[in-house]
């Protein structure tokens, strides 16, 4: 059993309620509508947070169906100037077709959109597969490069006996460090019910 305070059933809450916009197949040969409708409640949320918000279209493997982007910028004290540092929040809003999209990929979504305010240092945050949660050993699979590119990491999780109580943060040693340090030391002093596990993992450019 999860005991949750009354200030984290509000945020359960709080993240139930973008997560339930992202509860359906979002793929262009399955639904286009529901990706059509995931992807403007995107766009009325960016504008609710105050963001110049606008999309792009790119060419997709679908000749009927371009893919399109949602940007939303939120201008700091020094965009414009040559001191302007720019930080990315990226999450993918459609699934593949034989997923509900949940967790594949409604769970980075909604903490995309539940931390837009959140990072102010330089660098890039993709949120991917964050739901999913099993302390059971063995129930996280990792595929075989997985060890080659991440040893510490790896050698780390399976102490734990691959127990899928974890997040992983990926990020380049020289680019990313700063940002990777303070996601790490702001984890840190959260304290989650059940454990909640960070990963680091970092390589070279």
């Amino acid at each position: 059993m999860v005991w949750l305070s009354v200030e984290s059933m509000t945020k359960t809450q709080s993240l139930r309620s973008i997560l339930d916009h992202f509860t359906s197949t979002r793929n262009v040969n399955v639904d286009p509508a529901a990706k059509q409708t995931a992807r403007d409640f995107i766009v009325k949320t960016f504008k609710d947070h105050g963001l110049h918000t606008w999309t792009e279209e790119f060419r997709s493997n679908q000749d009927k169906y371009p893919g399109v982007n949602v940007v939303g910028q939120l201008p700091g004290r020094y965009t414009g100037t040559s001191d302007d540092k720019i930080v990315v929040i990226g999450s993918h809003y459609d699934s593949v077709q034989t997923s509900p999209g949940v967790d594949d990929n409604g769970s980075g979504i909604t903490a995309l959109l539940q931390a837009l305010k959140l990072y102010t240092s330089p660098g890039a945050v993709v949120m991917e597969t964050i739901l999913n949660y099993n302390n059971t050993p063995n129930s996280q699979i990792f595929p075989p490069v997985y060890q080659k590119y991440f040893p510490q990491a790896y050698q780390r999780l399976s102490i734990n006996k691959f127990r899928g109580d974890f997040l992983t943060v990926v990020g380049r040693s020289y680019d990313d460090g700063k940002l990777i340090s303070g996601i790490s030391n702001a984890f840190k002093k959260m304290k989650t019910s059940p454990p909640l596990h960070l990963v680091s993992q970092e390589f070279e450019r």
